[in-house]
């Protein structure tokens, strides 16, 4: 029976070490290229559990309809790399703060994702709304790590 409990006991904590609990916010403007930094700086790894705004992507192809219908705008500066990001800021007249789990479900919510690391640094949501351009939004990119099975992923696919 106590080897029973020192298994599980391991297997929880393997658990809880394979889980990143910090994830990338950016500057809403991106980074680079001459653009200002935003006040708390281009880019930190930051706790889950902080506040920062909210801003979404998705990909043009992944709509029925028309996507720039619903207010979503190609604004990558590297459209060849992310010709079919299209990012948005304001969802029925709200703008939001929030922690990254809350920020990731309102992503979802309305049928896009957090976009990643890279997306945000290639200025990909800049000016969609909000005055978030000087403010760090959440990404989707934990720590170093690439997209893995079973986390949020940046692609909204994981394999």
């Amino acid at each position: 029976e106590e080897e029973e409990e020192e298994e599980e006991e391991e297997e929880d904590e393997e658990e809880e070490e394979e889980e990143s609990f910090e994830r990338w916010i950016v500057c809403g403007r991106g980074v680079g290229d001459g653009l200002r930094s935003c006040p708390e700086g281009g880019m930190d790894l930051v706790s889950v559990d902080e506040i920062h705004e909210v801003r979404c992507c998705v990909y043009e192809y992944d709509f029925e309809d028309n996507a720039f219908d619903e207010g979503w705008r190609s604004k990558c500066r590297d459209d060849e790399e992310f010709i079919d990001v299209l990012g948005k800021s304001e969802f029925e007249d709200e703008c939001f703060e929030e922690d990254f789990y809350t920020a990731y479900e309102i992503c979802h919510d309305v049928g896009g994702r957090l976009c990643s690391a890279d997306e945000l640094l290639n200025s990909c949501t800049k000016g969609t709304g909000c005055g978030h351009d000087n403010q760090m939004i959440w990404t989707c990119t934990e720590e170093y790590e690439p997209c893995e099975e079973g986390t949020e992923c940046c692609s909204g696919i994981c394999t």
